[in-house]
């Protein structure tokens, strides 16, 4: 991705690399792996990852199934410096929902609702 914006004389910023993010969460089947490679690369290239990166990172593990990875990206958004919202929660939930894990995700809501 950095190549191609070099070759246009553009810089990514952190709007493209959530857009690629998004492209992995939503790839069939999802590639939770490579969201989260994509958000790792990101510091390093000058671009800091948000909330909405790790949001759509937790939305792709819970599409493939992965919702303790999901859950686990959800709570380390504190250490990164983030602060999770309700879009944070409802991915996580939703992640937890599609893997029928249906306690996690009520515990998930009463969380949100504290």
């Amino acid at each position: 991705m950095r190549e191609e914006f070099a070759r246009l004389n553009l810089e990514p910023d952190v709007i493209s690399y959530n857009a690629a993010i998004s492209a992995h969460a939503k790839a069939v089947p999802p590639d939770p792996a490579g969201a989260l490679a994509l958000i790792e690369s990101m510091p390093a290239l000058g671009v800091q990852p948000d909330v909405i990166s790790y949001n759509t990172a937790i939305s792709a593990f819970g599409r493939a199934g992965e919702w303790e990875r999901a859950l686990e990206l959800l709570r380390e958004l504190p250490s990164l410096g983030l602060t999770a919202d309700s879009v944070s929660f409802t991915a996580a939930i939703s992640a937890c929902a599609e893997s029928g894990q249906s306690q996690p995700a009520v515990d998930l809501l009463d969380e949100f609702r504290a």
